[in-house]
């Protein structure tokens, strides 16, 4: 696969991003890091990925979250393994981390909802 402009992807921890300097990052992509993460991680994570973003990209994110009439609410909520966060603590979350204005929209509401978002 080739993309359209230079493109550098890596699997590492969200928390540890030491190997990317400050500024030098278009876009961040977050999948389910967000919810699989204590709440006093949260901090640590989202300060990672403000550092490497260049001034005004930024973070896509896709997270499972609690939203809806999902059938399989009560499931998710039942499991400790399954991590999950509502719309509104995954914005104050992206907020107080000093992301400004985050927006997504909720895909397979009636299903296995997930936000996918820009922050």
């Amino acid at each position: 696969m080739t993309a359209a402009v230079p493109t550098v992807a890596r699997t590492a921890a969200f928390s540890d991003l030491a190997f990317q300097p400050t500024s030098s990052c278009d876009a961040v992509v977050s999948l389910g890091a967000i919810a699989d993460t204590s709440s006093s991680a949260h901090a640590t994570l989202l300060a990672q990925a403000l550092r490497v973003l260049k001034p005004g990209r930024p973070l896509i994110f896709v997270e499972r979250v609690t939203s809806g009439a999902s059938p399989l609410r009560p499931l998710l909520a039942a499991n400790p393994r399954s991590n999950v966060a509502s719309p509104e603590l995954l914005a104050s979350t992206l907020t107080a981390a000093g992301f400004e204005a985050p927006a997504w929209d909720v895909a397979l509401g009636g299903q296995d909802p997930h936000v996918l978002g820009v922050a």
